[in-house]
């Protein structure tokens, strides 16, 4: 605790130790409180979701391919060109899927 003095009415002056009030401490009398901001909890949980199932529980495996897929072409079963194909012969899409250019190397995605 500070000391009193004549321009406080002679009373002591508590101030939080910094340690535990360091984001919100007043860096002068003119600026006031400086509030930090982050992210919503539920954009950091959900980020990281992975990893912080795998904290809670390290059997958890994640698996993209247990995901489901959204289909951009009906019928979705293949049944021609490896499977890649229809029975209109039409290649089926999903969202995200990635087609690559064999001779440039340019990848697309399908995104919708």
């Amino acid at each position: 605790m500070d000391e009193g003095s004549p321009s406080n009415g002679g009373q002591a002056t508590w101030r939080p130790r910094e340690l535990a009030f360091r984001l919100y401490m007043l860096r002068n009398e003119t600026q006031g409180l400086r509030v930090v901001v982050g992210k919503p909890l539920v954009s950091r949980l959900t980020k990281d979701i992975v990893e912080t199932y795998q904290i809670c529980n390290p059997q958890f495996k994640y698996s993209e391919e247990l995901n489901p897929k959204r289909y951009l072409t009906s019928p979705s079963v293949g049944v021609l060109n490896d499977g890649y194909d229809n029975v209109n012969s039409d290649l089926i899409l999903a969202v995200n899927f990635v087609l690559v250019n064999l001779e440039t190397q340019r990848r697309f995605v399908i995104v919708i």
